[in-house]
């Protein structure tokens, strides 16, 4: 899905980017944009599940002599040193590739 998403924004968004600066200059492309950024944040945020095992743990039943699984959240992924670190790699890279 996300790359069906990333292949739709590469056809529309510069015509779209080309339209917004033609009828309105630069900075209004600019902040519609940043809106579209904003929206696509607050969006994904009410989307995305409270913990990522959950709904797992949730239906199994559990014997009396092990303890529960801590159920992973996004907070314990982005903590990680290794999972951030591959996520400022991926910036870099992509900040980079774009200049």
């Amino acid at each position: 899905m996300a790359e069906a998403i990333s292949g739709v924004g590469l056809m529309f968004g510069p015509v779209f980017g080309a339209f917004l600066y033609s009828a309105f200059g630069y900075f209004f492309t600019f902040f519609a944009f940043g809106l579209i950024i904003l929206l696509n944040l607050v969006v994904t945020y009410q989307v995305t599940p409270e913990s990522l095992n959950h709904t797992e743990y949730a239906e199994e039943k559990i014997d009396d002599d092990k303890k529960p699984p801590k159920p992973v959240s996004f907070n314990m992924f982005l903590q990680n040193k290794r999972s951030m670190y591959a996520f400022v790699a991926c910036v870099v890279v992509c900040i980079s590739i774009s200049y």
